[in-house]
């Protein structure tokens, strides 16, 4: 229970921490676009939540019957399903961003900021990964990886983050994110794939 607390506070933390500082570069009005676009993705992280209260339970299972081998050949068909979910997301995404946007937020500053919608997109992707893989994790009782995998991900969104604000504006700021979310994959994958 503590690892995950503390993973949660991380992962809050760095995404709390992200608005304001692209706020505090870009301007507040940059920060509600980003936020715009990024509820987009809002309809996936839910689905996927859901997803993660009917897998735990089949991958503790798995590992406690078969063993690790077992539970990470699991594991990977887990990833495998919900990259698919949010792929198929990611595509309505991709197609009806911009036509989204003006649906939630009318014809104001919103609707040009569509082409953020792949990006959501993509990070989507990649934090469907990362769920599958963290699901795996608990199961096979290394919350500890959770954590890490967390801190690493919100010190890169943070570093690197602050560098594609500067840089490059709101097209930068998601591609923070899209990498963020990648760090905490591959942040994940390792501690999967290791043994012990």
């Amino acid at each position: 229970g503590r690892w995950i607390l503390a993973a949660s506070i991380a992962h809050n933390a760095g995404n709390a921490l992200y608005l304001p500082l692209v706020a505090t570069l870009l301007g507040l009005a940059s920060s509600g676009i980003l936020k715009a676009v990024q509820n987009l993705a809002l309809p996936l992280q839910q689905v996927l939540a859901a997803l993660n209260l009917l897998a735990l339970p089949g991958v503790s299972r798995q590992r406690a019957v078969a063993g690790a081998t077992h539970a990470r050949r699991a594991v990977l068909a887990l990833v495998l399903a919900y990259v698919a979910v949010a792929a198929l997301y990611g595509a309505v995404l991709a197609g009806f961003g911009g036509r989204l946007l003006r649906l939630l937020y009318g014809g104001g500053p919103y609707a040009g900021y569509g082409w953020g919608a792949l990006l959501v997109a993509v990070a989507g992707v990649l934090s469907a990964a990362a769920q599958a893989l963290g699901v795996g994790l608990r199961a096979m009782g290394r919350p500890p990886a959770i954590l890490w995998s967390k801190l690493a991900a919100a010190s890169f969104l943070l570093a690197v983050g602050t560098v594609l604000v500067a840089r490059r504006g709101l097209y930068g700021a998601l591609w923070g994110i899209v990498l963020g979310s990648a760090c905490e994959a591959v942040v994940l994958a390792l501690f999967m794939w290791k043994k012990g």
